[in-house]
């Protein structure tokens, strides 16, 4: 046989090896690397050996053998010179992986980077796709997120360059780290489409394990372990052992959640343990010891779960997904030991690092997607604070939902792509408009939801470009006095076991009361919500005396609940809620009628913000069109203060200007909120829809910004009960308080509500008294109205707009 035959059949042989592992596993392609060694016999060394270790390297790496997998990559490295230069970046992309795989994150960067370089001067695009991915792919793995992001969304998934299946899979994975679980598991089912339904392989596999890590913290156990297991079949039938064993280990941590398999879980542990140490699969071994210290914790076996501690490796990182599960059983295992002032030190510096980790993005969506990884830690702190009293609870309940109030506020740079994909997305909003056919209506829809995903992967990548000077700080002793010196009184409601506990800080003394059951008080807030949704929006003729009275009914009981037990003064009120209360008319609850109401995100970011502006505030007003009574707010609202300057034809860019620009804002606009994509809430001025992400850049200075829109004050609320919508983005990007209603009010009533809300800002009142006073009377739809954020007033002016009693 020839040298040229023989050659042809060894690459054949490697091919194969390949193609085994991906049809039936690490067996057959020992097999088939075994025969590719005897058709190489009389060849030259120096030609097959790099390409039969760098083929073998590939296909330990997927079968999770990493440090196997690096001594073949280093010989197949060795000998780089022998492969064709196109070659030579498969050679480097894949070395990148492995290297990345095991945290040699510089080494991973070096092989990267020469890959693209080498594919740049071939011209060759999709293999410098494909190195800019992988690079993605490898960020990730060194949890540089928004880098990750970037890179890994890259491309489409009609490129060509990636196999469809593999990229999708690579952004579910990074989607999941990032806390977007909701989006990764879309784009994870999405992935599901690319694979073959009849031949898996370990990207179907693959695509399954994280599927069932989506669903896990999304709380659904049920398709958690249906995935995993799917998984943990399809890795068996490939002989991908490292794998299977991950999604066996899946399975026993789902069990495990729902208290179940305890026992059995201990015994897989050691098993997997094993395996693991054997391979030198240092990441696995560490999800080991963490899920097997968790079972022993469920055994009150303290020295057995502090023993499988000791055996991780300590290289996962703290703030990572990982890490941070690492922390809480860490916590966990030293509360069961009776040392719970570890454990806290071990809560509190989990907190840090979350919101340290925050910090490194300039997207909103990033910052409080992320807290998903800290409900675990935030839950284990409230439990053990609740042994200690009121005192140690609100020190708790502030240290995790203060987190993104402390970050530096995000600046951005303008970004084009971003701002072409918005102007792109404003002009279909507009079109939706005014078209009235259906088909071309859901062309419309289809389109929309395109660019702002697409708008949403470009925003995740953008970090700061300056870090703007971060929120003061206040500690929570200074918090609890500025309650007293500005006459209010807290309330913080919080889930815990299924019991809706409120915290209240009544005339400086603090107690905790179990409200009653979570869920019951939750659906009788949406019953109240839906009323004052319908007599505002449906003309009811006969019917509006009894949704009223179906809503003053649900507002008495709320009342009761609620309220009753605290024994309430004539003082203001600041409310911390969860998703339970979100968005609730708490002016329409008896006990507050009339009362100051602000509704803030935690007790230290209220008090940060609290403050009085000694000078009179320099004004702006935003009108929008199809608003017939917007003009007339606005003359309203200029009577005021006396020195506004009317803009009756605002555009966006005015807006923006605005909200850095004066002190006091007022939009009188059309509004829509959007749950799916909240940073897509938007007003509508001229020139079309402003949505929320587009204050990011230049951020927020006014000190108090009305928005008479409908819907805006609405607000996504993610895990760890952080809110993300218009009115609360506006206050995260600096505003001190926000006035806006999470549904619709009539125009007229709006008109009529916010004007005096302005006569009395302008006497002086504080932000949340302003508008007590205002709704006071008002329709019960002007209720919807409330106040986000902190206490804030303005100097009295006179009748010439110069403040009261200034010659």
């Amino acid at each position: 046989m020839s040298q040229q035959s023989r050659w042809i059949r060894f690459n054949a042989r490697l091919t194969g090896a390949l193609t085994e592992f991906l049809l039936d596993g690490l067996a057959s392609a020992h097999t088939e690397f075994a025969l590719a060694v005897e058709e190489a016999r009389d060849l030259d060394p120096a030609r097959w050996r790099p390409r039969w270790h760098f083929q073998r390297a590939g296909v330990l790496g997927r079968s999770g053998d990493l440090a196997a997998a690096l001594e073949d990559m280093s010989t197949a490295l060795a000998g780089l010179d022998s492969f064709t230069e196109l070659e030579q970046c498969s050679v480097l992309v894949t070395d990148g992986l492995l290297r990345a795989m095991v945290g040699s994150q510089r080494a991973a960067a070096r092989s990267f980077g020469r890959a693209r370089q080498i594919a740049d001067a071939l011209g060759h695009e999709g293999m410098a796709a494909t190195a800019i991915h992988d690079e993605g792919y490898s960020e990730y793995l060194a949890g540089n997120l928004p880098r990750a992001l970037e890179l890994v969304s890259a491309g489409d998934v009609d490129d060509g360059y990636v196999t469809p299946a593999i990229l999708l899979l690579d952004r579910g994975i990074v989607l999941l780290e990032c806390g977007l679980v909701d989006d990764a598991r879309t784009v994870l089912t999405t992935a599901t489409q690319h694979v073959r339904p009849r031949k898996p392989d370990h990207t179907a596999a693959e695509i399954q394990l994280e599927l069932a890590r989506a669903e896990r913290l999304l709380g659904n156990p049920d398709a958690a372990s249906r995935h995993a297991g799917r998984a943990e079949q399809l890795y068996a039938r490939i002989g991908a052992t490292a794998w299977q064993e991950r999604a066996h280990l899946l399975q026993l941590a789902v069990s495990l959640d729902a208290g179940r398999a305890v026992n059995r879980c201990l015994d897989d542990c050691g098993t997997l343990w094993a395996s693991a140490q054997a391979r030198g699969d240092d990441e696995l071994a560490d999800h080991v010891a963490a899920t097997a210290a968790q079972a022993a914790i469920r055994l009150q076996q303290w020295d057995i779960a502090q023993s499988w501690l000791a055996r991780s490796s300590g290289r996962t990182a703290p703030a990572s997904a990982a890490g941070l599960h690492r922390t809480w059983v860490r916590a966990g295992v030293s509360a069961g030991q009776q040392r719970p002032g570890a454990a806290r030190r071990m809560l509190a510096d989990a907190a840090r690092q979350l919101g340290r980790s925050r910090a490194e993005s300039a997207s909103l969506d990033l910052r409080t997607a992320a807290a998903v990884h800290g409900v675990q830690l935030a839950r284990l702190d409230l439990r053990l604070a609740l042994d200690r009293g009121p005192g140690a609870v609100l020190a708790s309940l502030d240290r995790w939902r203060s987190a993104t109030d402390r970050l530096p506020t995000v600046r951005p740079p303008a970004d084009p792509e971003l701002m072409q994909l918005t102007e792109q997305l404003r002009t279909l909003v507009d079109r939706t408009r005014e078209e009235s056919d259906a088909r071309e209506l859901a062309d419309l829809a289809r389109r929309q939801d395109v660019l702002q995903r697409r708008a949403r992967a470009r925003s995740w990548a953008l970090t700061n470009e300056g870090l703007a000077p971060s929120p003061p700080r206040t500690d929570l002793a200074r918090a609890r006095s500025l309650l007293a010196e500005h006459d209010r009184d807290l309330l913080w409601f919080v889930r815990h076991d299924g019991r809706l506990l409120g915290l209240g800080v009544i005339r400086g003394r603090a107690r905790i009361v179990d409200l009653g059951s979570a869920d019951e008080i939750a659906e009788l807030a949406r019953r109240v919500r839906a009323d004052l949704q319908m007599a505002a929006t449906v003309h009811l003729g006969a019917m509006r005396s009894s949704v009223l009275g179906s809503l003053n009914s649900g507002a008495e009981e709320l009342d009761r609940l609620l309220l009753a037990p605290w024994r309430l003064d004539a003082g203001g009120l600041v409310v911390i809620a969860g998703a339970e209360l979100a968005g609730l008319p708490w002016s329409l609850l008896p006990r507050l009628s009339g009362r100051p109401v602000n509704v803030a995100r935690s007790l230290t970011g209220w008090a940060a913000r609290a403050t009085e502006v000694t000078a009179a505030p320099r004004v702006a007003v935003c009108t929008g069109p199809r608003l017939p009574r917007a003009g007339d707010e606005a003359c309203a609202v200029q009577h005021a203060w006396r020195t506004t300057e009317l803009m009756e034809a605002s555009t966006g860019d005015e807006l923006v200007r605005a909200v850095t620009d004066a002190d006091l804002v007022h939009v009188a606009a059309h509004g829509t909120h959007r749950p799916d994509s909240p940073l897509f809430s938007s007003v509508e001025l001229a020139g079309g829809a402003v949505f929320a992400h587009e204050f990011q850049p230049a951020g927020v200075t006014a000190k108090h910004i009305v928005l008479s829109a409908c819907e805006v004050g609405a607000a996504t609320v993610r895990p760890g009960d952080e809110t993300l919508g218009l009115a609360s983005s506006l206050w995260s990007l600096g505003a001190v308080s926000v006035v806006a209603a999470p549904r619709p009010v009539p125009d007229e009533v709006a008109a009529s509500v916010m004007s005096a809300h302005h006569r009395h800002l302008a006497a002086g009142r504080p932000v949340d008294e302003a508008l007590a006073l205002a709704l006071a009377g008002a329709d019960p739809s002007a209720a919807s109205f409330i106040a986000l954020g902190s206490t804030t007033r303005f100097r009295p002016v006179d009748e010439a707009g110069r403040p009261a009693g200034v010659q």
